[in-house]
């Protein structure tokens, strides 16, 4: 993702949505949750978004 993002992208005008989009599509999962709890939110994301467990509060 990180290497495909700028290379299918370079120079292009894109949004966070779109890179919302392709992450997924990359992922092949619904990322919604995440994104709303990491980008969004303002508690402490979810644990089930708090990969690796380290992470954990």
């Amino acid at each position: 993702m990180l290497k495909q993002w700028p290379q299918q992208h370079r120079g292009d005008d894109v949004d966070w949505p779109q890179f919302e989009a392709f992450v997924a599509d990359i992922s092949g999962q619904d990322l919604s949750g995440y994104f709303q709890e990491w980008f969004r939110g303002s508690a402490v994301p979810a644990k089930q978004h708090l990969w690796p467990g380290t992470l954990t509060p």
